[in-house]
């Protein structure tokens, strides 16, 4: 149980990425310019969104 917390908020997180990429055509974005960023749990967060793709 301890770790489901953590991947559900990757899960979260790789969804969210996805969804800005999907739509990046229709909010005229640049896909080589889209990331995150995140401060204390959001750094954690951002951190493992990096290390684990």
């Amino acid at each position: 149980m301890a770790d489901t917390v953590p991947r559900l908020a990757l899960d979260d997180t790789r969804r969210a990425l996805a969804l800005v990429r999907e739509r990046s055509a229709e909010w005229h974005l640049n896909t080589d310019r889209i990331g995150v960023i995140g401060f204390s749990a959001g750094g954690f967060l951002t951190t493992n969104a990096a290390a684990r793709g």
